[in-house]
């Protein structure tokens, strides 16, 4: 089982920050899942706690990272200082058998993009979900 904690995230963008040392940090992308397809009643803790952090806990610590780093960029020509986005499944809008823990954290990733759109909208930050079709891992982080 793998975990994304703090700890990692921060030393994933120190790494990227020293880099790209004179680059301003603009779009961030969160593509990762963790699914299991199997019955409510066989979901084991371990599961759920791995797709909770996967898919919620994770992203909401890399929003921390983004977040900040977004807030130190001056606007672009667009008027503008930074795009966060979260890929997301048709599960975040409608639950289906045997992907309980997968839909109900995929919920909340969708519930965290709406609320910090509202928050850091007024400081010309997109926060959006994107919903795709098939699983990505990883994170994408594009520097300008």
């Amino acid at each position: 089982m793998s975990s994304y904690n703090t700890e990692s995230l921060t030393s994933a963008f120190k790494s990227i920050a020293e880099h790209w040392a004179d680059s301003e940090l603009r779009v961030a992308v969160w593509n990762a899942a963790q699914i299991y397809l199997k019955p409510f009643l066989d979901t084991s803790d371990e599961e759920l706690s791995e797709a909770v952090n996967t898919n919620f806990q994770a992203p909401f610590k890399f929003s921390r990272l983004v977040l900040a780093a977004f807030k130190n960029n001056e606007l672009d020509e667009h008027g503008k200082r930074g795009c966060l986005i979260f890929t997301g499944a048709t599960s975040a809008i409608r639950g289906n058998a045997n992907l309980s823990a997968f839909c109900g954290s995929k919920f909340a990733l969708r519930g965290l993009s709406q609320s910090l759109n509202k928050e850091f909208g007024i400081n010309n930050i997109h926060v959006r979900s994107q919903f795709i079709c098939g699983i990505g891992i990883g994170l994408t982080l594009i520097h300008r």
